[in-house]
Protein backbone atom coordinates (compact mmCIF):
# COMPACT_ATOMS: atom_id res chain seq x y z
CA UNK A 1 0.00 0.00 0.00
CA UNK A 2 2.82 2.41 0.87
CA UNK A 3 4.44 1.69 -2.51
CA UNK A 4 1.21 2.48 -4.34
CA UNK A 5 0.90 5.74 -2.40
CA UNK A 6 4.46 6.67 -3.28
CA UNK A 7 3.95 5.91 -6.97
CA UNK A 8 0.81 8.02 -7.03
CA UNK A 9 2.67 10.88 -5.35
CA UNK A 10 5.61 10.53 -7.72
CA UNK A 11 3.47 10.51 -10.81
CA UNK A 12 1.64 13.56 -9.56
CA UNK A 13 4.90 15.41 -9.08
CA UNK A 14 6.14 14.44 -12.53
CA UNK A 15 2.95 15.73 -14.07
CA UNK A 16 3.36 19.06 -12.32
CA UNK A 17 6.97 19.32 -13.52
CA UNK A 18 5.79 18.63 -17.06
CA UNK A 19 3.28 21.47 -16.75
CA UNK A 20 0.23 19.21 -16.61
CA UNK A 21 -2.41 19.08 -13.99
CA UNK A 22 -1.98 16.17 -11.67
CA UNK A 23 -5.68 15.63 -11.28
CA UNK A 24 -8.37 15.90 -13.96
CA UNK A 25 -10.54 19.02 -13.64
CA UNK A 26 -14.06 19.65 -14.92
CA UNK A 27 -14.25 22.95 -16.85
CA UNK A 28 -17.51 24.58 -17.96
CA UNK A 29 -17.45 27.02 -20.93
CA UNK A 30 -19.63 30.10 -20.55
CA UNK A 31 -21.68 30.75 -23.71
CA UNK A 32 -24.01 33.63 -24.50
CA UNK A 33 -26.94 33.64 -26.91
CA UNK A 34 -26.74 36.47 -29.43
CA UNK A 35 -29.73 38.69 -30.21
CA UNK A 36 -32.25 37.53 -32.81
CA UNK A 37 -33.80 40.04 -35.22
CA UNK A 38 -36.84 39.90 -37.53
CA UNK A 39 -37.75 42.71 -39.94
CA UNK A 40 -41.16 43.55 -41.38
CA UNK A 41 -42.32 46.11 -43.96
CA UNK A 42 -45.71 47.32 -45.18
CA UNK A 43 -46.43 49.74 -48.01
CA UNK A 44 -48.51 52.66 -46.78
CA UNK A 45 -49.25 56.18 -48.05
CA UNK A 46 -46.14 57.74 -49.61
CA UNK A 47 -43.78 54.90 -48.64
CA UNK A 48 -43.13 51.99 -46.29
CA UNK A 49 -43.70 51.34 -42.62
CA UNK A 50 -40.75 49.34 -41.26
CA UNK A 51 -40.68 47.53 -37.92
CA UNK A 52 -38.15 45.27 -36.26
CA UNK A 53 -38.69 42.59 -33.60
CA UNK A 54 -35.67 42.07 -31.36
CA UNK A 55 -35.00 39.38 -28.75
CA UNK A 56 -31.99 40.52 -26.75
CA UNK A 57 -31.36 37.16 -25.02
CA UNK A 58 -28.02 37.67 -23.22
CA UNK A 59 -27.18 41.00 -24.84
CA UNK A 60 -27.98 43.98 -22.57
CA UNK A 61 -28.52 46.49 -25.39
CA UNK A 62 -28.44 46.96 -29.17
CA UNK A 63 -28.74 49.97 -31.45
CA UNK A 64 -31.05 50.36 -34.47
CA UNK A 65 -29.33 52.57 -37.06
CA UNK A 66 -30.17 54.06 -40.45
CA UNK A 67 -27.80 53.90 -43.41
CA UNK A 68 -26.14 57.14 -42.32
CA UNK A 69 -25.21 55.64 -38.97
CA UNK A 70 -27.71 57.67 -36.95
CA UNK A 71 -29.27 55.85 -34.01
CA UNK A 72 -33.04 55.48 -34.35
CA UNK A 73 -33.56 53.36 -31.23
CA UNK A 74 -31.41 52.24 -28.31
CA UNK A 75 -33.08 48.94 -27.44
CA UNK A 76 -32.72 47.71 -23.86
CA UNK A 77 -35.82 45.49 -23.76
CA UNK A 78 -36.93 42.78 -26.15
CA UNK A 79 -39.94 43.75 -28.26
CA UNK A 80 -41.17 45.11 -31.60
CA UNK A 81 -40.26 48.65 -32.63
CA UNK A 82 -41.56 50.77 -35.51
CA UNK A 83 -38.56 52.61 -36.92
CA UNK A 84 -39.99 54.18 -40.09
CA UNK A 85 -43.40 55.17 -41.38
CA UNK A 86 -46.06 57.80 -40.75
CA UNK A 87 -45.88 59.41 -37.30
CA UNK A 88 -42.24 58.39 -36.77
CA UNK A 89 -39.19 60.64 -36.57
CA UNK A 90 -37.75 58.94 -39.66
CA UNK A 91 -40.95 59.26 -41.70
CA UNK A 92 -42.07 56.83 -44.43
CA UNK A 93 -39.20 54.81 -45.86
CA UNK A 94 -38.62 54.34 -49.58
CA UNK A 95 -37.29 51.39 -51.52
CA UNK A 96 -33.54 50.69 -50.95
CA UNK A 97 -33.48 52.56 -47.61
CA UNK A 98 -31.23 50.47 -45.36
CA UNK A 99 -31.40 49.86 -41.60
CA UNK A 100 -29.24 47.80 -39.27
CA UNK A 101 -29.12 46.41 -35.75
CA UNK A 102 -25.70 46.51 -34.08
CA UNK A 103 -24.30 45.55 -30.71
CA UNK A 104 -21.46 47.33 -28.96
CA UNK A 105 -18.44 45.95 -27.13
CA UNK A 106 -17.72 48.57 -24.49
CA UNK A 107 -14.35 47.05 -23.51
CA UNK A 108 -13.00 47.16 -27.06
CA UNK A 109 -15.02 50.27 -28.00
CA UNK A 110 -16.27 48.71 -31.23
CA UNK A 111 -19.64 47.84 -32.73
CA UNK A 112 -20.53 44.77 -34.75
CA UNK A 113 -23.57 44.25 -36.99
CA UNK A 114 -26.27 41.80 -35.96
CA UNK A 115 -28.69 42.22 -38.88
CA UNK A 116 -29.18 44.49 -41.91
CA UNK A 117 -32.41 45.15 -43.83
CA UNK A 118 -33.06 46.81 -47.21
CA UNK A 119 -36.54 48.27 -47.69
CA UNK A 120 -38.44 46.67 -50.56
CA UNK A 121 -36.60 43.37 -50.22
CA UNK A 122 -39.61 41.45 -48.92
CA UNK A 123 -41.78 40.08 -51.71
CA UNK A 124 -45.05 38.55 -50.58
CA UNK A 125 -48.65 39.07 -51.75
CA UNK A 126 -49.37 41.03 -48.59
CA UNK A 127 -46.24 43.21 -48.77
CA UNK A 128 -45.44 44.39 -52.31
CA UNK A 129 -41.84 45.15 -53.17
CA UNK A 130 -42.97 48.42 -54.76
CA UNK A 131 -46.27 50.23 -55.34
CA UNK A 132 -47.95 50.31 -58.77
CA UNK A 133 -46.53 53.14 -60.88
CA UNK A 134 -49.89 54.94 -61.08
CA UNK A 135 -50.05 55.10 -57.27
CA UNK A 136 -46.57 56.57 -56.67
CA UNK A 137 -46.74 59.86 -54.82
CA UNK A 138 -50.49 59.84 -54.27
CA UNK A 139 -52.29 61.28 -51.29
CA UNK A 140 -55.88 60.65 -50.28
CA UNK A 141 -58.04 58.07 -52.02
CA UNK A 142 -56.39 55.82 -54.58
CA UNK A 143 -59.63 54.78 -56.30
CA UNK A 144 -62.76 56.58 -57.46
CA UNK A 145 -65.90 55.97 -55.45
CA UNK A 146 -68.76 54.00 -56.96
CA UNK A 147 -71.21 56.84 -56.39
CA UNK A 148 -73.28 57.58 -59.50
CA UNK A 149 -73.12 61.35 -59.98
CA UNK A 150 -74.12 61.43 -63.62
CA UNK A 151 -72.11 61.94 -66.79
CA UNK A 152 -71.08 64.74 -69.07
CA UNK A 153 -70.78 64.51 -72.85
CA UNK A 154 -68.04 66.29 -74.76
CA UNK A 155 -67.88 66.79 -78.53
CA UNK A 156 -64.61 67.43 -80.39
CA UNK A 157 -64.08 68.65 -83.94
CA UNK A 158 -60.86 68.28 -85.92
CA UNK A 159 -59.60 67.81 -89.47
CA UNK A 160 -57.84 64.85 -91.07
CA UNK A 161 -56.73 64.59 -94.71
CA UNK A 162 -58.79 67.61 -95.63
CA UNK A 163 -62.01 66.30 -94.03
CA UNK A 164 -63.61 67.54 -90.81
CA UNK A 165 -64.44 64.88 -88.24
CA UNK A 166 -66.47 64.96 -85.05
CA UNK A 167 -66.06 62.71 -82.01
CA UNK A 168 -68.24 62.41 -78.90
CA UNK A 169 -67.13 61.07 -75.52
CA UNK A 170 -69.23 60.48 -72.38
CA UNK A 171 -67.34 60.71 -69.06
CA UNK A 172 -68.64 60.02 -65.50
CA UNK A 173 -68.56 63.12 -63.32
CA UNK A 174 -67.27 61.08 -60.39
CA UNK A 175 -64.14 60.31 -62.39
CA UNK A 176 -63.62 64.00 -63.09
CA UNK A 177 -63.88 64.78 -59.35
CA UNK A 178 -61.52 61.93 -58.52
CA UNK A 179 -58.75 63.26 -60.76
CA UNK A 180 -59.25 66.80 -59.50
CA UNK A 181 -58.30 65.56 -56.02
CA UNK A 182 -55.15 63.75 -57.15
CA UNK A 183 -51.70 64.92 -56.08
CA UNK A 184 -49.55 66.42 -58.87
CA UNK A 185 -46.12 64.80 -59.34
CA UNK A 186 -43.32 65.69 -61.81
CA UNK A 187 -43.18 62.18 -63.34
CA UNK A 188 -45.46 62.37 -66.39
CA UNK A 189 -45.48 58.57 -66.69
CA UNK A 190 -47.79 58.52 -63.67
CA UNK A 191 -50.48 60.33 -65.64
CA UNK A 192 -50.18 57.99 -68.61
CA UNK A 193 -50.06 54.81 -66.49
CA UNK A 194 -53.14 55.48 -64.37
CA UNK A 195 -55.70 52.72 -64.95
CA UNK A 196 -59.05 54.16 -63.87
CA UNK A 197 -59.59 56.16 -67.06
CA UNK A 198 -58.58 53.27 -69.35
CA UNK A 199 -62.12 52.35 -70.53
CA UNK A 200 -62.85 55.91 -71.68
CA UNK A 201 -59.47 56.42 -73.31
CA UNK A 202 -59.78 53.08 -75.10
CA UNK A 203 -63.20 54.18 -76.30
CA UNK A 204 -61.64 57.35 -77.69
CA UNK A 205 -58.81 55.47 -79.42
CA UNK A 206 -61.37 53.00 -80.78
CA UNK A 207 -63.20 55.84 -82.50
CA UNK A 208 -60.02 56.88 -84.30
CA UNK A 209 -59.25 53.29 -85.32
CA UNK A 210 -62.82 52.68 -86.53
CA UNK A 211 -62.69 55.82 -88.66
CA UNK A 212 -59.40 54.63 -90.21
CA UNK A 213 -60.59 51.06 -90.80
CA UNK A 214 -63.73 52.25 -92.58
CA UNK A 215 -61.51 54.19 -94.99
CA UNK A 216 -58.73 51.60 -95.28
CA UNK A 217 -56.20 53.87 -93.60
CA UNK A 218 -53.03 52.69 -91.84
CA UNK A 219 -51.72 53.33 -88.32
CA UNK A 220 -49.94 56.48 -89.42
CA UNK A 221 -53.28 57.97 -90.44
CA UNK A 222 -54.65 57.12 -86.98
CA UNK A 223 -51.75 58.91 -85.31
CA UNK A 224 -52.14 61.95 -87.60
CA UNK A 225 -55.85 62.04 -86.76
CA UNK A 226 -55.05 61.98 -83.05
CA UNK A 227 -52.44 64.72 -83.45
CA UNK A 228 -55.05 66.87 -85.19
CA UNK A 229 -57.42 66.09 -82.32
CA UNK A 230 -55.05 67.34 -79.60
CA UNK A 231 -53.90 70.32 -81.68
CA UNK A 232 -57.51 71.49 -81.95
CA UNK A 233 -57.82 71.63 -78.15
CA UNK A 234 -57.46 75.17 -76.83
CA UNK A 235 -53.97 76.00 -75.58
CA UNK A 236 -54.14 77.24 -72.01
CA UNK A 237 -51.15 77.77 -69.73
CA UNK A 238 -51.08 76.21 -66.28
CA UNK A 239 -51.14 79.61 -64.59
CA UNK A 240 -54.34 80.66 -66.37
CA UNK A 241 -56.06 77.30 -66.21
CA UNK A 242 -55.27 76.24 -62.67
CA UNK A 243 -53.47 79.01 -60.82
CA UNK A 244 -50.20 77.01 -60.79
CA UNK A 245 -47.06 77.51 -62.87
CA UNK A 246 -46.79 73.73 -63.34
CA UNK A 247 -49.93 71.63 -63.07
CA UNK A 248 -49.91 68.52 -65.31
CA UNK A 249 -53.37 67.17 -66.08
CA UNK A 250 -54.59 63.61 -66.22
CA UNK A 251 -55.98 62.73 -69.67
CA UNK A 252 -59.60 62.83 -68.47
CA UNK A 253 -59.10 66.37 -67.17
CA UNK A 254 -57.74 67.53 -70.53
CA UNK A 255 -60.67 65.90 -72.33
CA UNK A 256 -63.26 67.45 -70.01
CA UNK A 257 -61.64 70.91 -70.05
CA UNK A 258 -60.97 70.64 -73.81
CA UNK A 259 -57.78 72.58 -73.21
CA UNK A 260 -54.27 72.29 -71.77
CA UNK A 261 -50.63 73.10 -72.40
CA UNK A 262 -47.85 71.12 -74.07
CA UNK A 263 -47.36 68.42 -71.43
CA UNK A 264 -51.11 67.89 -71.12
CA UNK A 265 -51.62 67.21 -74.82
CA UNK A 266 -48.46 65.04 -74.95
CA UNK A 267 -49.79 62.95 -72.05
CA UNK A 268 -53.11 62.60 -73.83
CA UNK A 269 -51.45 61.66 -77.13
CA UNK A 270 -49.36 58.99 -75.37
CA UNK A 271 -52.46 56.86 -74.74
CA UNK A 272 -52.16 55.48 -78.29
CA UNK A 273 -48.42 54.66 -78.01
Amino acid sequence: MRRRTFLASASSGAALVAGCSALPTNTTETTTQPPTVQWDEEYVTEGYRVSVSIQLHDEPQVQVLDIGGDTLHAVTESGTYTIAGPNTDYGPAIGTDTFSVEKRNEELDITSPVSTFVVGSQETPEIPSSPPIHLVGLSGSTAPTLEDSGTETKTYQQEVLGSETQLTLTIPKVLTSYYADRLRVPDYGVYVSDTYDDPYLKDLVGKFETYANQRDQDDLAVINHMMSFVQNLEYTTDKVGTGYNEYPKFPIETLVDKDGDCEDTCILLAIRL
